[in-house]
């Protein structure tokens, strides 16, 4: 790899650690008298700062049966899968153009997987680290 790749590749890893450090949350509604649960984003939060229900007082307090925050994971996985093919993209974009050389896919496609494998890494490190904020919160 050069050193452009090598940046596009750490840009990558950046950014995608910083998707996870930042998620999309949503909260999960259900409303009196009715089974359907509603999905609301409610945007962008540290995984150490997670959105509390008061920001739900725009709802009618006395209709909701029950209000749950989560991550929203489909939007997170699309925006991870996003960067992951840029970054890839750009790595095989950056590649030393030799006259004659024939291309090496195999490398491009070695650099795509491990993105992914590091994505996938992170991503379980980093909700560990959710499940612990989760269950044991900061004092305060």
């Amino acid at each position: 790899m050069n050193k452009r790749q090598t940046t596009c590749l750490g840009i990558g890893i950046t950014v995608i650690t910083l998707m996870w450090l930042y998620p999309p949350w949503e909260y999960t509604v259900v409303m009196l008298g009715s089974n359907t649960a509603y999905n609301i984003p409610t945007g962008y939060y540290s995984i150490f700062d997670i959105p509390s229900i008061r920001i739900l007082r725009s709802l009618r307090a006395n209709e909701l049966q029950s209000a749950v925050v989560g991550i929203d994971f489909s939007l997170l996985g699309s925006q991870c899968v996003i960067a992951i093919l840029a970054t890839g993209g750009l790595i095989y974009t950056f590649k030393d153009k030799k006259e004659g050389q024939p291309l090496n896919k195999t490398k491009v496609i070695r650099l795509i997987l491990l993105a992914f494998v590091l994505t996938i890494v992170l991503a379980l490190v980093l909700t560990i680290v959710l499940a612990l904020v989760y269950l044991f919160p900061p004092a305060g």
